[in-house]
């Protein structure tokens, strides 16, 4: 039996709608956009371009129904592929087919779209199944891993650790894709939730470029810590707490490794602008949540010819910006999404009544919705 719509969850507030609105949507129409016409994004059989979207979609699909939305109105179709854990028989899961497959009645998502019944973390083991069939449904334009947890756990295994599943979606993307792509990362970063081995290393993704780069430690220096004038210092500072800075060091780190990773494969990325909001009780806050945006470029079209037996010059590439300072600089002006909804009202009634809206098309009766308003209630910090 699946699980009844009667009450709001813990993510049905304006703060994350905001975050939907304002990060996923505005930069998934931007890629569709911008990738239309071009190998990247093909044409189906019926000569419309197929977005392809890697998620967590939870019960509700919200996500999937806005970027299905975009899709249509930009004469595009979406294939969504999640992962919903719990099984065969869960409720929740029985509950999150009746979702999809409503979204594929009314056409906002092909018939070829599917949520597997299982951990996302499964995908991190090469060759095993969960893998096999992510591979042959790849590659994804947009990926979307929105997480309630920490990416790695304290004390978490490699078969449950969030951040070994990530690591492989990205080196299947690197490999299988022709054209830019997206990946959003929602996580709970804290100091007790998060590994400190696996804190370290991304730190030392910080260091690397500090040392190497005077432009970089500048950036980095006034993110991590005003007063520091040795980058090791300021990383010290930024994880002795919980806090906005502690999400700084942690973005800034997972952009670092991203754009090493990225770089291996002769790729770039793009940091695009980060939010985060507090999980923490009523009143609180501090920021406990971390929302990242990557975008990664291709390798360039031309060719380097070492020997220089071909007098014709390479062809030219884009002309990017230095993608490490970009990185620096977002993660700087991270938004607290908590404190945008406190502080303007009209913000706050649009993201509201967007989020009622999607909930009431999703099927949730009325006490859920009359619930939303309650909490949608400024809270005093």
């Amino acid at each position: 039996m699946p699980t009844k719509l009667n009450r709001l969850l813990p993510w049905h507030t304006p703060r994350k709608q905001l975050v939907r609105e304002r990060q996923w949507i505005y930069l998934g129409r931007r890629l569709i956009d911008h990738q239309k016409g071009r190998p990247g994004l093909p044409e189906r059989e019926d000569r419309q371009p197929e977005v392809r979207y890697l998620t967590l979609p939870g019960i509700d699909y919200l996500d999937v129904r806005q970027l299905g939305e975009e899709c249509e109105s930009s004469g595009c179709r979406l294939t969504s592929t999640g992962f919903q854990s719990g099984g065969q028989g869960n409720r929740d899961v029985a509950r999150a087919k009746l979702r999809e497959q409503a979204l594929v009645d009314s056409g906002l998502i092909t018939g070829n779209s599917y949520t597997f019944p299982r951990r996302f973390e499964d995908i991190a083991h090469f060759g095993a199944q969960a893998y096999r069939e992510l591979e042959r449904r790849g590659p994804f334009h947009i990926v979307n891993v929105d997480a309630c947890g920490s990416l790695a756990a304290p004390g978490a295994d490699h078969q449950s650790r969030l951040i070994d599943a990530v690591y492989r979606v990205v080196e299947l993307q690197l490999r299988l894709n022709v054209g830019r792509w997206l990946l959003f990362l929602t996580t709970d970063v804290r100091p007790d939730s998060l590994e400190r081995a696996t804190l370290n290393q991304l730190c030392e993704t910080i260091f690397s470029n500090a040392d190497a780069d005077e432009d970089f430690r500048a950036i980095a220096l006034p993110l991590l810590d005003t007063t520091a004038d040795d980058i090791r210092q300021a990383v010290e500072t930024a994880s002795a707490g919980p806090g906005m800075r502690f999400l700084q060091l942690f973005g800034l780190g997972m952009a670092k490794w991203f754009l090493h990773l990225a770089h291996d494969k002769n790729w770039d990325m793009k940091t695009h602008h980060p939010f985060c909001y507090s999980t923490r009780p009523a009143g609180d806050e501090t920021p406990s949540m971390v929302c990242l945006a990557f975008e990664f470029l291709p390798p360039p079209p031309g060719l380097r010819d070492q020997f220089r037996v071909a007098r014709a010059q390479p062809a030219p590439g884009p002309a990017h910006e230095d993608t490490s300072l970009r990185a620096a600089a977002k993660t700087a002006d991270m938004a607290n999404a908590d404190c945008r909804i406190r502080t303007n009202a009209q913000l706050r009634a649009q993201m509201t009544e967007k989020l009622r809206a999607l909930l009431a098309e999703a099927g949730y009766e009325q006490a859920a919705l009359q619930e939303l308003v309650h909490r949608a209630q400024p809270q005093q910090p």
